[in-house]
């Protein structure tokens, strides 16, 4: 049970350091192609897409996973993970219609100058 436990672990810790270090080169080697105004304003971009991000997630990936764990042998699985997944894109559609609708006012008041062209679409 712990030598389970404990590669998963590992795989799981490994993982994220791969995946860490993936974005550390990826960013500076953004940082060196795009320039300082356009990697600005991709990183102000990305700003508001995680905003956005954690808005749409509303607490599924947590409360999924325990009602997984606590239905997993169960007939109620696959109603929880349907739901779930309805549940994520009925939230995310809704706030892509609000980011289309209010596209403007967004640009406005988040670069205060010509649109960024990471927001125009």
């Amino acid at each position: 049970m712990y030598t389970k436990i404990r590669k998963e672990v590992f795989w799981s810790l490994l993982a994220k350091a791969v995946a860490f270090g993936l974005y550390i080169i990826t960013n500076v080697v953004l940082a060196r192609k795009l320039g300082v105004d356009l990697f600005g304003q991709l990183s102000y971009f990305l700003a508001v897409l995680n905003i956005a991000l954690v808005i749409s997630l509303a607490g599924f990936n947590e409360s999924s996973q325990k009602y997984v764990a606590q239905y997993k042998d169960t007939q109620k699985l696959r109603g929880i993970l349907n739901g779930t997944l309805i549940g994520r894109i009925i939230i995310s559609g809704v706030c892509v219609v609000i980011f289309f609708i209010f596209k403007k006012e967004i640009l406005f008041y988040f670069s205060r100058q010509v649109p960024m062209p990471f927001f125009v679409i």
